[in-house]
């Protein structure tokens, strides 16, 4: 699926559960919308000791080592 179909979703996609928990969930919850998409973020190195089972490789395009 080319990028430019996916790059709408997360936003909406994030909207509607913002929707949701404002209706569903006690407590505040903030949602957040990844600037250049979970690639972008797991590549970007900074964040990924807080992805479970994360292998560089499957996000590089390497094959795992």
């Amino acid at each position: 699926m080319p990028t430019v179909f996916s790059r709408g979703r997360g936003t909406r996609a994030a909207g509607w559960f913002s929707d949701y928990t404002a209706e569903h969930v006690d407590g505040e919850m903030e949602i957040l919308v990844l600037l250049e998409g979970i690639k972008r973020w797991a590549t970007g190195g900074e964040f990924v000791e807080w992805m479970d089972e994360y292998e560089a490789g499957a996000w590089t395009g390497k094959e795992f080592t």
